[in-house]
């Protein structure tokens, strides 16, 4: 299923402070270069981005630029490997 990331949101609430951001998605992501491009700058300014790809294609290279600014970019596929990526990461 191709699909569209709306970035709007985030960027109201990134205004106002740090913010850590969990996306869940297949990766099939219809504004792939905006969605790069806008959570680059999001990272640059101190915010976390955690995206768990959920289908087994071999879609993770699309995001690799996201983790050189450091994103974490995981293949998951059960809520239990999801929250403990994040919890540790922030514990």
């Amino acid at each position: 299923i191709d699909s569209e990331i709306y970035l709007s949101e985030i960027e109201k609430e990134k205004s106002k402070k740090k913010v850590v951001t969990v996306i869940i998605t297949d990766g099939d992501v219809s504004n792939l270069q905006q969605v790069v491009d806008f959570f680059i700058e999001y990272l640059l300014e101190g915010n976390k981005l955690f995206l768990f790809l959920q289908d087994d294609k071999l879609i993770i290279e699309k995001y690799k630029k996201l983790t050189d600014y450091g994103a974490r970019v995981v293949k998951s596929n059960t809520a239990q490997e999801i929250r403990e990526a994040v919890l540790n990461e922030l514990y």
